[in-house]
């Protein structure tokens, strides 16, 4: 029987435990060991190379494969695309769902209020469990655009007559301490942000007062003086009388009066370390930080309030040169001498006076 050549298109479909799917056409003849071997080894039959060589064999990479089935991708399109070879490709959209809880902006569930990101411990909603602020809850509101709303203070149950903080939020007294470090004349090097002058000064004085956690960290500023900047001028005098006291509670002055009048009840020579000694256990050397005894303090500023010139300052508090003077006080001291004791050279390492203020400073 004369041989018989098949001119066929042929279609054969081979599956190893379901992992390929292979489509083989040709119109050449019909070669069945060529074809398996086709589909058991992974490259074209014999004359279909993609290389163009006769007869060729060439591997298929699945990375660079241009065959008709493609892998689906995941858009953000609902609507289907269709592939370069005509086949429809599945897609799906993905939607994130808005956070839920305190501090997404939107009051829900038990939550009093919530302002976001404006949630902070000084704002009119406390951040975590999203209240209102209320005296007695333990956090200082400070209300920048209706300052009289602000607190002046808050102990929650600590407030009340025999405490610094009274049962409707004010002060009772202004606290007052030395710095636990000491700083040469040029202040910046000290200041945490790096700025110089009296307003590096005030950065150090709260950024300690924040470190040992006292209450309204940032209302402190330095008495120092130079130029126009001086306590008398730049610092906020009570609307009602409030006394002056360490941190420990002992005054040393009835009133902002009596701050001027040339001496105080006792030195001020307790630190910022006191405080912090109160809710956590202190090193060695902060332990012999808490208590000061005849240390230098600068300050350039006469007992009442007012700067002694620019003469004393060490260059703007910019110097710590020994060629430049500065005027300084005593922790030893409770006459006029606790803030105008004596002169000396700016590379001297000193402390600084801290004083609160009875409403908000802005600590930028």
């Amino acid at each position: 029987m004369p041989s018989q050549q098949w001119s066929v298109r042929a279609c054969v479909v081979a599956s190893f435990t379901a992992l390929a799917l292979i489509a083989a056409c040709t119109t050449e003849p019909y070669d069945p060991i060529a074809t398996t071997e086709a589909l058991t080894t992974g490259v074209e039959e014999p004359g279909t190379s993609s290389t163009g060589s006769p007869g060729g064999a060439t591997t298929i990479d699945p990375a660079s494969s241009t065959s008709s089935e493609t892998s689906a991708t995941t858009t953000t399109n609902t609507n289907p695309t269709t592939s370069t070879t005509g086949i429809e490709t599945s897609s799906a959209t993905t939607q994130t769902e808005p956070e839920t809880g305190c501090g997404n902006g939107i009051v829900e569930d038990d939550e009093e209020c919530d302002e976001g990101d404006d949630n902070d411990e000084h704002s009119t909603c406390i951040p975590e469990v999203c209240t209102l602020a209320f005296c007695g809850d333990g956090h200082v509101l400070m209300d920048i655009e209706d300052p009289a709303n602000s607190e002046e203070c808050d102990l929650g149950d600590d407030n009340g007559p025999d405490s610094t903080c009274d049962d409707e939020c004010h002060l009772q007294a202004l606290a007052v301490f030395v710095t636990s470090i000491a700083v040469t004349g040029d202040l910046k090097d000290h200041d945490p942000l790096k700025q110089s002058g009296v307003a590096g000064a005030d950065h150090i004085c709260q950024a300690l007062a924040e470190a040992a956690k006292i209450p309204r960290h940032n209302m402190f500023l330095a008495w120092i003086s130079h130029d126009g900047d001086h306590p008398a001028a730049r610092f906020t005098q009570p609307t009602e009388p409030r006394a002056y006291a360490l941190l420990n509670g002992d005054e040393i002055a009835a009133d902002w009066t009596d701050l001027l009048d040339g001496s105080l009840v006792q030195p001020i020579n307790l630190t910022d370390l006191y405080y912090k000694s109160l809710s956590e256990e202190l090193t060695d050397d902060e332990a012999d930080n808490v208590v000061l005894a005849n240390k230098l303090v600068w300050t350039n500023t006469q007992p009442n309030g007012s700067g002694n010139g620019d003469s004393q300052s060490c260059d703007g508090w910019t110097s710590a040169s020994d060629e430049e003077l500065g005027r300084l006080g005593s922790t030893s001291k409770s006459d006029a001498a606790w803030t105008q004791n004596n002169i000396d050279y700016c590379g001297l390492k000193s402390r600084l006076y801290c004083f609160e203020q009875p409403v908000l400073v802005d600590d930028g």
